[in-house]
């Protein structure tokens, strides 16, 4: 069970069950310290809720609740769905390949748009399901690059745990990682509350490729904090839109 979990949906993206506090509870009963409300940007018809980023204050001390978001691509070069106007307010921001974007490409092609949104977009923080079947990469090219930009990889409980991505498939996403020294975190990328902080199908991997405990970022509630704090500074530099 995951102490810190920075990958969750609530019913403000099409694909969630519950509210931020319904969530939020749940995680507490469990133990979790630390957890991101990641709902989807709006290219995945979800409701990006101003209220949530600009006004909503967590009413628990035994538990901090990030904001964040799961963003989309929106074309080859990198661009996403960031509403701008809320990126001072996030905690923690992803970046995931959905069913959005045209699938049956290539690897490579697939790969560079990728690391365009990294490169682009410095406020990006964990890519999410990088070992997705229907947007294949090259995991040794964009780990290299994710650790050149301090950009960690997600090992998504969820995807493993529905059968969704093949084993050996996660474990070269692993290894890839492991040889580039590039930093992952373990999510639930949880729909539901019965998902919250589940980690028992992608760890043994870890436990298997002997993955080194200093690359994994949610190893501990303090690692995570320092990462987040170092990657805050990416998201505080730009300019509120006006509108």
């Amino acid at each position: 069970m995951l102490k810190t979990d920075l990958h969750m949906h609530t019913f403000f993206s099409e694909c969630g069950l519950h509210s931020v506090l319904e969530m939020a509870n749940h995680a507490r009963s469990l133990g979790l310290k630390r957890i991101a409300i990641t709902d989807h940007g709006k290219l995945l018809d979800a409701r990006v809720n101003g209220t949530f980023f600009m006004r909503f204050e967590n009413p628990f001390d035994d538990i901090k609740i990030l904001k964040g978001i799961e963003l989309n691509l929106a074309d080859k070069n990198g661009k996403t769905d960031i509403p701008m106007r809320y990126i001072h307010k996030m905690d923690v921001v992803l970046f995931g390949m959905h069913y959005n974007y045209e699938t049956g490409l290539s690897i490579q092609e697939y790969t560079q748009m990728v690391i365009n949104a990294i490169k682009t977009n410095p406020f990006i923080d964990i890519i999410t399901h990088p070992n997705s079947v229907d947007y294949p990469l090259n995991y040794n090219e964009l780990a290299k690059e994710a650790a050149k930009y301090g950009v960690a990889l997600e090992l998504n409980n969820s995807k493993t745990h529905y059968k969704k991505i093949d084993d050996q498939n996660t474990k070269s996403l692993i290894q890839a990682c492991i040889d580039a020294n590039c930093k992952m975190v373990v999510n639930s990328d949880a729909h539901a509350v019965m998902e919250i902080g589940r980690d028992e199908s992608v760890m043994p991997f870890l436990k298997e490729l002997n993955f080194p405990e200093n690359l994994l970022l949610n190893s501990s509630v303090e690692k995570v904090d320092e990462f987040l704090a170092e990657r805050k500074v990416n998201k505080l530099g730009y300019p509120i839109p006006k509108s």
